[in-house]
């Protein structure tokens, strides 16, 4: 009978250890295990996907997050614009289960810098060792609908001869 519950022991034993081996490693890992994962979307907007090279584009970034902790943006390249006027926001809100949504809005107002098929890239937003990224947007640039301003022309200046002193420049 001794032998019995100590074996009983051992077993109950080996249950509670496994069991806080599991909960540990959740706990570890982003919580998985015992609550839902976070989400997150990334959605990325232009007003106009066709442009002349002289007008102004917006680009809208949304990311939705039910989380207390603003999440990590990496910004794509913006090099084939122009960056005119920026603008970031942030708003929490509570359910009534207590649930924490968080909103992230970037918005841009961008002028392309050349013409052709330009890309802008994803952008990424990284949270607790996970990844989530936008779309690309591809824009189609044409040339300004108004020519560009024109050098003025420098002509040479005239230069004055003294009178009765001919080839004396002054």
């Amino acid at each position: 009978r001794y032998l019995e519950t100590v074996q009983k022991r051992e077993k109950m034993l080996k249950i509670t250890l496994f069991v806080a081996i599991i909960l540990s490693l959740c706990l570890v890992f982003n919580n998985s295990c015992l609550l839902a994962s976070e989400d997150i979307t990334v959605n990325a907007t232009v007003d106009k996907k066709t442009v002349a090279q002289d007008e102004e584009l917006n680009l809208k970034v949304e990311i939705s997050a039910s989380t207390k902790q603003a999440p990590i943006v990496e910004l794509p390249s913006l090099e084939d614009f122009y960056v005119l006027s920026s603008l970031q926001s942030q708003n929490y809100s509570v359910s009534r289960d207590n649930k924490v949504q968080l909103k992230v809005v970037l918005q841009y107002i961008l002028m392309p810098n050349k013409q052709g098929k330009l890309t802008i890239g994803p952008f990424v937003v990284k949270y607790k060792l996970k990844t989530y990224k936008s779309e690309s947007i591809d824009i189609e640039v044409g040339p300004p609908k108004k020519p560009l301003p024109e050098k003025p022309k420098e002509e040479p200046e005239e230069q004055e001869e003294a009178p009765g002193e001919e080839g004396v420049i002054i």
